[in-house]
């Protein structure tokens, strides 16, 4: 969406929609090209201010610290076998309240003009992706739609001990009050 040929965001975003971008590419799946791309991930964090750096910095030096294999199995554990922890918001034992919130996501993804290509409208990282490419009123409306079930979410890694992930999800409520102030400024 955000990206470039080169991976890099487009210029004109604000530093809030670059931390996103960064968060969404840092959320996707950990295999061989995910990291690849933390080289070209490490100047925007950099760009960032100090905490979200820090933050994001720091899930970026663990990953690279673990062995790629089994940073990519505990991935897998926790996202695509834990019921409680997936990356797809919409997950909801009500099946009714879950194609709702389905819908809701979609409709965040239709009306700023783009499809998701080979995610889930409800994709966490799609989400921020989305979020970092459109303008700033348009991705608070995309944040407040995903806020809830990401604070769910986080609150669901503790529990489990991915701290890092949770950590790094935990940021979303911050840069949505961030980029609220920059909207109404």
């Amino acid at each position: 969406m955000r990206a470039g040929s080169n991976g890099a965001p487009t210029d004109g975003a604000t530093a809030v929609q670059d931390a996103l971008y960064a968060a969404a590419q840092l959320l996707g799946y950990p295999d061989a090209a995910w990291r690849a791309q933390l080289a070209d991930i490490d100047p925007l964090i950099a760009s960032l201010d100090a905490k979200d750096a820090r933050t994001l910095g720091a899930f970026v030096e663990h990953a690279r610290a673990c062995d790629a294999r089994a940073f990519e199995s505990a991935y897998v554990d926790t996202f695509d076998f834990g019921k409680k922890t997936s990356m797809c918001l919409a997950g909801s034992e009500d099946e009714a309240a879950s194609k709702s919130d389905m819908l809701s996501y979609a409709v965040c993804f239709t009306e700023a003009g783009y499809t998701t290509q080979q995610e889930s409208p409800d994709y966490l990282p799609a989400l921020l992706e989305l979020a970092s490419a459109v303008d700033a009123d348009e991705a608070v409306r995309v944040l407040h739609a995903c806020e809830p079930a990401a604070s769910r979410l986080s609150h669901e890694l503790k529990a489990v001990g991915s701290n890092d992930y949770a950590k790094l999800i935990d940021c979303v409520s911050a840069w949505t009050r961030r980029l609220e102030s920059e909207v109404a400024a």
